[in-house]
């Protein structure tokens, strides 16, 4: 077992919104043909961070095919679009941010114009329904757009991390 990252790749289909053939998110090597995911996806939906996915080699020793979900981590993961000029961003992200949510970033260029992108992970810990309700007020309000890249059941990964 090696503590070097390599990259997962995921297909995708170039005519969804985002116009991508496929993604790559980095994976720790667990055992052979288990990876530990170490990131969140943008587009990929159904995974989210330290999923343990199953993956096949490549032609490149430093990437892998995906294949499927071994194990999940009872991580969320929510995908958000935001008009960069968007001033009210930073209050909102803050309430996500209280509620225990993180993110990556990035930009993509849309045919409505270039968009900030977040890939926000949900950890096992937070309100699930706190941080939809977060999600959908952003919505409702005009500050970003936003959909479910993978929703992980939260109360029973809390039920199974209670004291017995």
């Amino acid at each position: 077992m090696s503590n070097q990252l390599v990259k997962v790749r995921f297909r995708l289909d170039p005519e969804d919104w985002h116009g991508h053939a496929g993604e790559k998110l980095w994976a720790a090597r667990l055992d052979t043909g288990l990876f530990e995911i170490n990131n969140s996806p943008f587009f990929k939906q159904g995974i989210s961070y330290c999923d343990i996915v199953k993956a096949s080699p490549s032609d490149d020793p430093m990437q892998f095919d995906f294949e499927s979900v071994v194990e999940r981590s009872h991580h969320s993961t929510y995908m958000i679009l935001i008009d960069p000029t968007e001033s009210r961003r930073g209050q909102y992200w803050k309430r996500l941010e209280d509620a225990g949510c993180t993110y990556e970033s990035g930009q993509i260029e849309l045919s409505i114009g270039m968009r900030l992108l977040f890939s926000v992970d949900v950890p096992p810990t937070a309100d699930l329904n706190e941080v939809i309700e977060i999600l959908r007020s952003g919505h409702d309000d005009g500050v970003w757009i936003y959909q479910t890249g993978y929703a992980s059941s939260h109360d029973a990964a809390k039920a199974m991390n209670k004291p017995s």
